[in-house]
């Protein structure tokens, strides 16, 4: 099983995209002020970067905050671009004994990097609606090219804030592999806690039809 890991030479940058939201922190490995600090890297790549033998795709757990569900209003991820195209996909997926299960709904996009490898530190940041996590449960975030077989070569940071995880690796989007147990990728993802269930949507509904007949008899007395 082959990887790269690429110096992340950090800079003395203003941040050009820090994350802006009014709710909660689901997952964030960031440290103060949304920065990745020094470290290193893990690419992302089509087999037509020629860097390595194989293309690349990643996969990096985290466990959400909070209980119950939990409604995903933005995701940041710290990749730069190493080629052009400077295109990758993000994605989150249920945990599968480690490994990713099945995407969940809504949760996948396709972006493009806009700062260039051995800068810090420029977010990738992404505008969520429609992604419910459950607070408490483990996910993976994958990173993958657009195609196994185009040119693309991101670089993604790996943080300093001593958070670590299973890493997993693909070449091919289908097959994933354990790469190893190390600090994972930078990325948050933020939200908007306490989703009502369904459960909890239906009592309301019928509280609320409950008091408007009673309003109504009331009224036609």
């Amino acid at each position: 099983m082959r990887f790269s890991i690429l110096p992340l030479v950090v800079l003395t940058l203003v941040l050009s995209s820090a994350p802006l939201w009014g709710g909660s922190v689901l997952f964030s490995d960031l440290g103060p002020s949304f920065t990745y600090g020094s470290g290193v890297a893990l690419s992302i790549e089509g087999s037509g970067a020629g860097s390595l033998p194989t293309p690349v795709g990643l996969a990096m757990p985290f466990t959400v905050a909070g209980t119950g569900n939990e409604a995903v209003t933005q995701v940041d991820l710290a990749i730069t671009y190493v080629l052009t195209p400077p295109t990758f996909t993000a994605s989150i997926w249920t945990d599968l004994s480690g490994k990713p299960g099945t995407q969940v709904a809504g949760a996948f996009w396709s972006l493009s990097a806009s700062a260039p490898f051995e800068t810090c530190c420029s977010l990738v940041a992404v505008p969520v609606s429609g992604v419910t996590l459950v607070g408490g449960a483990q996910y993976l975030m994958v990173v993958q090219p657009v195609s196994y077989s185009d040119s693309s070569f991101t670089a993604w940071a790996l943080n300093d804030q001593g958070v670590d995880g299973d890493v997993e690796q693909t070449a091919d989007g289908i097959t994933w592999g354990y790469l190893g147990t190390f600090s994972i990728g930078v990325f948050d993802v933020l939200g908007v806690s306490d989703v009502p269930e369904p459960a909890s949507l239906f009592l309301s509904a019928t509280g609320l039809a409950a008091l408007l007949a009673l309003r109504r008899r009331s009224a036609g007395r």
